[in-house]
């Protein structure tokens, strides 16, 4: 399961189009949130260090798609509040100049 951050509308839109393909690789998405702040760099966020594993390959599908996921981080103290299996994305605002060798494919066209 997956739930985004996006840092404005436009980007909640675009990601609403990636859906079926995460379902494609049986990935759920739970949510999509606008949000006023986010990080400088996009990440996947996991909850407990069981999940590492299955948080890396959350990251390998999502980089198949182009999202310029390419930090893993852990975050402590939620490990009783997350959703088991739940995984967090956090897209910078501009995700297109991370990931300069995937910039064609990102955002994913309409």
């Amino acid at each position: 399961m997956v739930f985004l951050h996006v840092q404005n509308r436009a980007m909640q839109d675009r990601m609403r189009m990636l859906e079926p393909m995460l379902a494609s690789r049986g990935l759920k998405l739970t949510g999509i949130k606008v949000v006023d702040r986010g990080p400088d760099r996009s990440d996947l966020r996991y909850f407990r260090d069981i999940e590492r594993n299955e948080a890396a390959q959350v990251q390998k599908a999502l980089l198949a798609l182009g999202l310029p996921v390419h930090q893993l981080k852990k975050i402590a103290g939620f490990q009783s509040a997350a959703t088991p299996h739940q995984f967090e994305v956090w897209l910078a605002s501009a995700p297109a100049a991370q990931a300069p060798a995937r910039a064609s494919r990102w955002p994913p066209a309409a």
